[in-house]
């Protein structure tokens, strides 16, 4: 059994809800055992979608961040790529400069806060914005020497609860798992809902009952009620 207690976690989200959707349910268990966190967001953009609405804003978007960010307390967050430049771009941009922002570009990376823990998106996920961040932060998590360059002990890349809409099988390889409570989840599943912009009914994969059933189902696999599932890229003891 793994303690929270006294970690430094950061996570990187390609998107504002990416966090939630991937590991909310991590950081709630996080937070009530004593561990800090950290979100680095790459975009915050208008977005068109199939939603009654057909699209959200940029500055929805950063209101809904600060609500989640309050009612998660986290202990810290920032958004490199703010507006339209890069917005559902990412892979347009060079690796090389998504790896810089990671390793020390930001004022939140993994050299300002050498977290304990990171917590990154799948490199074979469909999603073209979610490939990018994962592929550079695996560059950006290349051993070196410890005199030159921190170490991230655990690095544990997290699913959304489409993933299995996939020509990989990234949904297949999980191997690392998180026991949450009831309370974890309904927080999970709160916080979700601050995202107000982005909320969509069922069955779509990405609704809060979607969500749930999908945590169920990951509990299944290790004999409890909820779970979340990661890959373990590196697990340091």
């Amino acid at each position: 059994m793994i303690s929270f207690k006294g970690k430094k976690i950061l996570i990187l989200a390609p998107h504002p809800d990416d966090e939630i959707l991937g590991c909310g349910g991590l950081i709630s268990r996080a937070k009530r055992e004593g561990a800090k966190i950290y979100v680095l967001y790459f975009t915050a953009g208008t977005t068109k979608d199939f939603s009654e609405k057909g699209f959200s804003t940029k500055e929805e978007r950063l209101e809904e961040i600060k609500k989640v960010a309050r009612f998660l307390k986290f202990d810290g967050w920032k958004i490199i790529f703010p507006g339209e430049d890069y917005h559902l771009s990412l892979d347009k941009l060079p690796q090389k400069t998504i790896i810089n922002e990671i390793e020390r570009g930001s004022k939140i990376s993994l050299e300002t806060i050498k977290p304990s823990l990171l917590l990154i998106p799948h490199h074979q996920d469909y999603n073209q914005d979610h490939r990018a961040v994962g592929l550079a932060s695996v560059a950006a998590t290349r051993p070196a020497l410890r005199t030159h360059k921190s170490l991230q002990p655990f690095v544990l890349s997290y699913e959304y609860s489409s993933s299995h809409w996939n020509v990989s099988q990234n949904g297949s390889d999980k191997n690392f798992f998180v026991e949450l409570t009831k309370n974890d989840i309904a927080k999970k599943l709160r916080a979700l809902s601050l995202y107000k912009s982005q909320m969509k009914p069922h069955p779509h994969p990405h609704s809060l009952k979607s969500v749930k059933l999908f945590a169920e189902l990951r509990g299944t696999q290790i004999g409890t009620n909820l779970a979340e599932a990661f890959l373990a890229t590196r697990v340091t003891v």
